[in-house]
């Protein structure tokens, strides 16, 4: 007997199912008295310069990084003996899981206020204009106002 979940074709009816469900349940209470939006959050993310500039900001990091792995490789292959090799092989290691982790916790955190901006951004927004409710485009079968733009400009602000 094969497994449903094993299957990957049963995560895409799956996806299609509940993405079914969440635009009929998104149009039942537009229809019945409150108002809906819809937000395509990819393309705020995507076209946000702040967002870009974390990026660039990684990169940077990460070349840095390099640069200084390299200058470390070289630092070991100038000692003499095997034994001080590897003993300053594994300084360096743990300075370089050290570096890693800095750069990832630092990246992670300015991703999450970046997060959190844009989800206030998003309920002042429906606030505002009085929405009951926004949704993800890309769930949405039918109905809603598109507030992507909105959203957009009050986050590239």
């Amino acid at each position: 007997m094969k497994k449903i979940t094993s299957n990957p074709k049963y995560y895409v009816l799956g996806a299609v199912i509940i993405a079914f469900i969440l635009g009929f349940c998104c149009k039942a209470l537009c229809s019945s008295s409150g108002k809906a939006a819809v937000v395509d959050v990819q393309q705020v993310v995507k076209d946000s310069p702040e967002l870009a500039a974390i990026r660039q900001e990684q990169m940077a990091q990460n070349q840095e990084l390099q640069k200084w792995l390299a200058d470390a490789q070289a630092d070991i292959a100038k000692q003499k003996t095997d034994a001080e090799k590897q003993e300053l092989q594994k300084k360096y290691e743990a300075e370089l899981a050290q570096k890693q982790q800095a750069i990832q916790s630092a990246s992670a955190q300015k991703l999450q206020d970046f997060d959190n901006k844009l989800t206030s951004l998003i309920a002042e927004q429906a606030k505002s204009k009085g929405y009951d409710i926004v949704v993800a485009k890309g769930l949405v079968l039918y109905g809603g106002t598109d507030i992507t733009q909105d959203i957009a400009k009050a986050i590239n602000k």
